[in-house]
């Protein structure tokens, strides 16, 4: 993949912004090199995992579309093949079974495809819990790294509000302590919205089976996002294309992190 494009790449930004930090860290004696070091240590681990998560996500979606791909021509071969000994049969009794298995076929089809459909769709959505925890665990790391090596910023329970948790509590602490100016750049922003909205999403997942909620509909129709509802089970439904979704934003607020974070932090401007 070449350069140009990788710089795009939410999924891949963050990770050249800490790279680039890393690289003046060992290069200017004003920095403390072993902090950076650390820091990147942490940025570097969340990218290896979520490459995983990419990949995993994206090799069992192709498999699935290949195995539909597969009983679907096996299921037009047998239809056909049922069609063609219906076609030789003049007698009422084979025309009757043949229409039974026919029924049967189709029915039996179409369970498994809901199977499939399914396995999918629980991938997606476990993937989803699994780069929001990451991101959480990484932002907890960062934050927990330069409290203690950096006497000067304040413990997190000393000065965050009680009513801010995970991700929401790491950025706001980002915001106020480690950029070191009071301007926003996360908190009010659109992407502070999307990330909100997975949040809830996925407490929902995890504290009620992800069964349909009017108030993630609502936010849903707000913020322009697209979501799959099972009628049959009432929860939600979630595709591979969420998961890029996720995987983008999560990257977009950890380079902010890096860029107008850790960045301002060290006396770096922004690339």
């Amino acid at each position: 993949m070449k350069v140009g494009i990788t710089e795009e790449l939410p999924i891949y930004k963050f990770y050249l912004s800490m790279s680039y930090l890393l690289h003046i860290g060992h290069t200017q004696d004003n920095l403390p090199s072993e902090l950076i070091k650390d820091l990147y240590s942490i940025v570097d681990n969340y990218y290896l995992e979520s490459l995983s998560i990419l990949r995993s996500s994206k090799k069992i979606s192709s498999r699935i579309t290949v195995e539909i791909d597969s009983k679907l021509k096996e299921s037009r071969e047998m239809l056909e093949n049922h069609k063609r000994l219906r076609d030789e049969t003049q007698d009422p009794d084979e025309l009757e079974w043949a229409d039974v298995i026919q029924s049967r076929h189709v029915s039996e089809r179409e369970f498994k495809f809901k199977q499939i459909e399914l396995e999918g769709e629980m991938n997606s959505l476990a993937s989803i819990v699994m780069f929001l925890s990451l991101l959480e665990s990484t932002l907890f790391s960062l934050t927990k790294k330069l409290i203690e090596t950096e006497p000067s910023l304040p413990e997190m329970q000393n000065v965050m509000n009680r009513s801010d948790n995970g991700i929401v509590k790491y950025l706001k602490y980002f915001e106020r302590y480690i950029k070191k100016q009071e301007e926003h750049f996360i908190v009010g922003t659109k992407k502070y919205e999307f990330i909100r909205f997975w949040l809830n999403v996925r407490n929902n997942i995890v504290h009620s089976n992800n069964v349909v909620k009017q108030e993630i509909l609502n936010n849903a129709n707000r913020l322009k996002i697209d979501l799959s509802i099972n009628r049959y089970s009432n929860k939600f439904r979630f595709k591979d294309v969420d998961v890029m979704l996720i995987a983008n934003l999560c990257g977009e607020i950890l380079n902010d992190c890096i860029e107008k974070g850790l960045y301002k932090y060290f006396g770096l401007k922004e690339e």
